[in-house]
């Protein structure tokens, strides 16, 4: 009995590990431009919209590289957007010009065709359902996209 139980609860515990995964976040950035790397993580249109609420957020620091990479380990299976941006006056946002137009480098997962709206959480997620997905954001400036 003793055997039977501890093979459940080890069971069990080999199918929690697979309902979570992590996303591996490859940044391409313009390396001219100095400034910090904001990176958050959400998980629905709501938090998406409001731009905060995610479930990770992280600042890579700048290291003078064009490439950064970021693993965000342990995720619920489910659909994620990330956003990043690039802090070029390191006051901890993205800054807008009177229009709102982005005045900073920035990015979303699939990187979307858009400039003259935000993209919304449909273009930006990606579906997390293994355990390991790679996924690539380009930044670049609102002229750029």
């Amino acid at each position: 009995m003793h055997y039977l139980f501890a093979f459940l609860i080890a069971t069990a515990a080999l199918g929690n590990s697979h309902n979570s995964g992590s996303l591996v976040i490859s940044i391409e950035a313009d390396v001219k431009k100095r400034g910090n790397i904001h990176v958050a993580v959400f998980q629905n249109e709501t938090a998406f919209k409001k731009k905060s609420g995610g479930v990770f957020e992280k600042i890579l620091p700048y290291s003078g590289s064009d490439k950064y990479r970021l693993e965000v380990p342990a995720l619920a299976y489910g659909r994620y957007s990330v956003a990043v941006f690039q802090d070029l006056n390191g006051n901890g946002r993205l800054d807008a010009n009177t229009l709102g137009i982005p005045t900073e480098p920035y990015g979303f997962s699939n990187n979307p065709k858009v400039k003259w709206s935000a993209p919304t959480f449909d273009e930006t997620a990606v579906s997390l359902k293994s355990p390991s997905i790679s996924l690539s954001i380009a930044m670049k400036t609102w002229k750029q996209q």
